[in-house]
């Protein structure tokens, strides 16, 4: 499990190598992994952290609203310090052979989907430059 010790430290390394991007996520047990008898974590647990992750690295780092945050769970990151949206872009006929692919809220978002994510987290699609 993940204590606030463990919070702490993840914290201090982002600080210490000044990374250009950091992600947090919702740990989702895997009946394949030697961790499947761990229970889920929290999505309020994913979103708290990247907010301190927002409050405590430098203004221009990636922080990506995990796709396996699931919809409302995308629209909350993005409003707690995200600053871009993951889309999961494993072609179809390939998901299957990931069990990661098989969670519940992981799922493949339309382009309409992601759009009306960043409409909902007031927010705009940025122009690639």
């Amino acid at each position: 499990y993940t204590d606030s010790n463990d919070i702490a430290n993840d914290l201090a390394l982002l600080k210490m190598i000044n990374p250009d991007m950091a992600s947090s996520s919702v740990f989702s047990p895997n009946k394949e992994s030697m961790y499947h008898a761990f229970p889920p974590g929290s999505h309020e647990g994913a979103i708290n952290f990247i907010s301190l992750m927002r409050l405590l690295l430098k203004d221009n780092i990636y922080i990506p609203s995990s796709s396996a945050l699931g919809y409302q769970g995308q629209i909350d990151a993005l409003n707690s310090g995200a600053n871009v949206i993951s889309v999961n872009m494993t072609p179809q006929e390939y998901c299957e052979d990931f069990s990661i692919y098989r969670a519940r809220d992981r799922i493949k978002r339309s382009y309409e989907d992601v759009i009306n994510i960043i409409h909902q987290a007031n927010m705009e699609v940025g122009k690639y430059v």
